[in-house]
């Protein structure tokens, strides 16, 4: 378990230097401590649990799978995933409203 506390560590410290993200601000961003993220970082903590993950990988942008299993998918990808397999069992009629759809959707100012 060690060693997949560091690969999970090693995970978080590279996506979150890619952002140019500190890990203070990390930690604000996911309601943890600065030492927090250092030792899961560092994989000097013992554990990390589960809402752990899920706080630090929504901080982050990516699934809580980039960061146990490595493969990458930002949530903005996997929202992209769930619209086209919903239009693939649209007939082109429906697709056109859907698409006029998310243009109004994205017009609005105050949704």
């Amino acid at each position: 378990m060690e060693n997949d506390l560091s690969v999970i560590g090693g995970r978080i410290a590279s996506r979150r230097v890619s952002l140019n993200m500190t890990q203070e601000y990390l930690a604000e961003k996911s309601e943890l401590s600065r030492v927090q993220i250092a030792n899961i970082e560092k994989a000097t903590s013992k554990k990390c649990g589960i809402y752990t993950i899920l706080k630090i990988a929504k901080a982050l942008d990516v699934t809580p799978d980039y960061l146990l299993l490595g493969s990458f998918n930002t949530l903005e990808e996997d929202y992209l995933d769930q619209i086209k397999d919903s239009m693939l069992r649209c007939d082109s009629n429906k697709r056109k409203h859907i698409i006029k759809y998310i243009n109004w959707i994205a017009e609005q100012d105050d949704l």
